[in-house]
C-alpha cells in the first residue's frame, strides 16, 4: 500500500533528507503554534496573545535544534496549550531525531563493514 519494499536497503541520503525535512515541519508547527495561540483553546489568561514573528523563530528554531534558548518570560508569553503541547513535542522529536541519527549512523557502518 506504502510502496515499502523489505527487501530493498534505504540510503544514508535518504534518511538524512527525511530527517531535514521532519525537522522544518516540526519547527513550522511550533511555530505556527506560537502564532496562532491567542486563538486557540487552552488559553485562559487574556493578555496572553500571539508571539511576536520574530521570538516565534527564535523559540520553535531553538527547541528542534536543541539548544533550548528560551527568550520568553513564561507564563505571560505562552499560553498552557503551547507551554503543555508544543514545546514539549519538540523536546521529544529532538531525542527521536538523535537516535535516528545513532541507529543510521552506526546501524550502517556496522552492515556494510
Amino acid at each position: 500500500m506504502c510502496g515499502i519494499d523489505p527487501d530493498r536497503e534505504q540510503r544514508w541520503s535518504v534518511y538524512a533528507t527525511s530527517l531535514l525535512a521532519f525537522s522544518v515541519v516540526s519547527m513550522l508547527a511550533l511555530y505556527l503554534l506560537q502564532r496562532i495561540q491567542g486563538t486557540l483553546p487552552g488559553n485562559p489568561h487574556t493578555g496572553v496573545g500571539a508571539v511576536p514573528p520574530a521570538l516565534a523563530f527564535n523559540t520553535a528554531a531553538s527547541f528542534v535544534t536543541s539548544t533550548n534558548w528560551q527568550n520568553y518570560a513564561g507564563e505571560s508569553t505562552m499560553s498552557h496549550l503551547t507551554q503543555m503541547a508544543g514545546l514539549p513535542a519538540g523536546r521529544a522529536r529532538r531525542v527521536r531525531r538523535a537516535r535516528c541519527v545513532v541507529h543510521v549512523t552506526f546501524g550502517y557502518s556496522v552492515d556494510h563493514e
